[in-house]
């Protein structure tokens, strides 16, 4: 699995703990894992605070090890770029949420009319039923 991690000074000056940080799910989007530690023994290639992408084993066995620059600054690059993310864009999708949610406030309150409605008309069916109850015990006396 492919993790993104920050490399830490170990207690032991022969080795580097990796600070997980992130995994790469199958479907190629990224989550943030819980904080653990791997320790990597003799290796101290990397200095403190640098952000590595480590493939790791089920075992915790360290595959491969490289810096993460270039990924990082190709990812930012991608979406500094990215047409999506253009003001005209932007504002184009917050009028969109706008409107929906608009229209989720009107849901709400023909559904809140609504049940009212019902709760009204379900009171007058009781009342119509007692009605018919004391209406039949005083036909029947």
């Amino acid at each position: 699995m492919l993790y993104l991690a920050q490399v830490k000074n170990s207690f032991n000056k022969d080795s580097l703990d990796l600070q997980l940080i992130a995994y790469q799910q199958a479907n190629l989007s990224w989550s943030i894992c819980h904080p653990e530690i791997i320790t990597l023994h003799n290796s101290n290639f990397l200095n403190e605070g640098v952000l590595v992408l480590v493939n790791v084993e089920e075992n915790k066995d360290v595959v491969d090890i490289k810096e993460a620059k270039d990924w990082i600054l190709t990812l930012i690059n991608i979406y500094l770029n990215s047409e999506s993310l253009s003001l005209e864009n932007l504002q184009r999708e917050k009028s969109k949420l706008e409107e929906w949610k608009q229209e989720l406030t009107s849901e709400q309150q023909k559904i809140t009319q609504d049940r009212l409605e019902l709760e009204t008309r379900l009171e007058q069916l009781q009342e119509l039923e007692d009605n018919l109850k004391k209406i039949i015990k005083q036909q029947e006396n």
